[in-house]
């Protein structure tokens, strides 16, 4: 099914599969990783990341339970593999074989849903043609995505359950307690354990599906039903556009290469998805910071240019206010002043991110993070409470509120609260494009956080708590008409590069392929 599936992509494409064998089983790279990478290694290479990305959850366990990962190697002839042992299995009296085995069956259970998904949310937006990756984070999306599409279809609980449980049935009755879990009711794990089977064996698939409805009865919407609705909406809705692979800056990107010998695992981990998301860094520093193509004097009177740039960064790291100041009356393109971003970003941000931040970072947190530390400073961020939670192992909204630690300022705490925004999920990076550069100092303080007179209101931990009941008020305030010291302030997608914008859309991408790209890749026999 998966195999024919993703085979089928490159058919509509005029291409041949490229397939490669891992653990003696032939799988198809799915056509997404081709269309995102200009070499087979390339795309292989990413592919393999995302097929085995589950291990990054248990790396995630073993530091938040202080535990060191047992690392296994397993070679098949032709490739060696390095995986930690899942840790599920870390008590279990298991061969590495075995344990290699386990990996590799789950990995390939996730491919398969990858698959099944994108071909049912094809079928269900057959005007469309979108191509998806197998990452972890992407087979959670197309599944929200998929049941918003059901539940559009319906409006009802007991018909959106009957079409939840054909599925089910249609799957010769293999449930389990993760399938009815995913719908947030407080009646499923007993109803997984005690009516389940019960109920479905022997009875017609509409019939089953209205008795099980009974024990999801509701007069509304549920409020996961409600969510993964509005998750449907902005993705059929939103702009897709052609992809344009992540632009990176030779000079700076590949002086740190040499040094990846010296990583151990968590930061050659962190080390890609800071890479890999670099884009999406630049375009939320873009709406906090603005982009200035001639020198203006910031609040503080110092000489700025491009996207809050104070000083220039040269091809190998080298620049501060002393020797290489931003001087009055330059200009700056946009393309230069990418070029200065990505060069602070890779030699300010980047080796900061490696030394001193010891747990994996997700893409929301790893692009939170990274403005986060670039709105208060590096030397401010080495000693932040929000980098010792992050260590002790604090995610999510509890993490992001650690942000708020750096409050005296107003205009920091109104840029932090798009990054908690960002980081607990109610922002996409790409949305950013839709908001108006400096948007966020629109904003009143009340707008952003729990206040305590004209201070920030503290917890019995010393903790400020970051506001999220009126998100869409506060995302019409950032789009509002305003100007600056710069002049009017724009669109934050009429400030950046073209290949930045476009490489935002790498999830949920409509594409026509290069010319170049297809000719490669057409009629090769593998």
């Amino acid at each position: 099914m998966s195999k024919n599936f993703f085979e089928n992509e490159y058919k509509e494409n005029h291409l041949s599969p490229y397939k490669i064998k891992l653990n003696g089983k032939e799988l198809v790279v799915p056509y997404f990783y081709i269309l995102q990478n200009k070499s087979a290694k390339l795309a292989q290479d990413n592919f393999i990341d995302d097929f085995f990305d589950i291990q990054e959850k248990d790396l995630r366990l073993y530091n938040e339970n202080k535990l060191e990962p047992k690392e296994i190697y397993w070679s098949d002839g032709k490739n060696t593999y390095n995986f930690f042992v899942p840790f599920a299995l870390r008590k279990k009296k298991m061969s590495d074989s075995e344990i290699v085995s386990f990996i590799f069956e789950r990995a390939k259970k996730k491919y398969n849903r990858a698959a099944t998904l994108a071909k049912n949310l094809r079928h269900a937006h057959p005007e469309k043609v979108q191509y998806y990756n197998v990452k972890t984070s992407a087979v959670k999306t197309m599944r929200e995505e998929y049941n918003a599409y059901l539940w559009s279809k319906t409006k009802d609980n007991a018909r959106y359950m009957a079409l939840k449980t054909e599925e089910i049935l249609s799957k010769s009755f293999k449930l389990s307690k993760n399938a009815f879990s995913k719908l947030n009711n407080k009646n499923v794990k007993n109803l997984v354990h005690r009516h389940a089977l019960k109920a479905l064996i022997g009875l017609s698939t509409l019939a089953t599906g209205a008795k099980v409805a009974q024990y999801f009865k509701s007069d509304s919407k549920t409020p996961q039903m409600e969510q993964n609705f509005q998750v449907y909406e902005k993705t059929t809705q939103a702009q897709q556009t052609e992809y344009l692979p992540l632009k990176k800056i030779a000079d700076s990107s590949l002086s740190l290469e040499s040094d990846d010998a010296h990583l151990n695992k968590i930061q050659k981990y962190n080390k890609k998805c800071f890479l890999e998301n670099i884009n999406a860094i630049k375009t939320v520093l873009c709406f906090m910071e603005n982009y200035a193509p001639q020198t203006f004097k910031d609040g503080k009177g110092v000489p700025t240019i491009g996207y809050g740039c104070t000083y220039l960064i040269d091809e190998n790291g080298k620049g501060d206010r002393d020797i290489s100041p931003v001087l009055e009356n330059q200009k700056m393109s946009m393309e230069e002043s990418d070029i200065q971003k990505e060069r602070y970003l890779m030699f300010r941000v980047l080796p900061q991110i490696l030394n001193d931040i010891n747990v994996p970072l997700q893409e929301r947190t790893m692009i939170a993070t990274s403005t986060f530390m670039y709105v208060i400073g590096p030397n401010a961020f080495k000693t932040s409470e929000y980098l010792q939670a992050m260590n002790s192992g604090v995610n999510g909204e509890p993490l992001a509120h650690y942000m708020l630690g750096y409050a005296k300022n107003q205009g920091v705490v109104k840029r932090n609260l798009f990054a908690y925004y960002l980081m607990i999920g109610k922002l996409d990076p790409e949305d950013f494009l839709n908001l108006r550069a400096e948007g966020c100092y629109s904003l009143e303080m009340e707008d952003c956080c729990a206040m305590n007179g004209d201070k920030v209101k503290r917890d019995e931990n010393g903790l400020g708590h970051f506001r999220s009941d009126n998100f869409e008020e506060n995302i019409k305030k950032a789009k509002k008409p305003r100007s600056s010291v710069i002049g009017k302030c724009k669109m934050v997608s009429q400030l950046l590069p073209d290949y930045v914008v476009k490489s935002l859309n790498k999830n949920h991408i409509k594409v026509k392929p290069y010319l170049a790209l297809a000719q490669h890749w057409k009629g090769t026999s593998r």
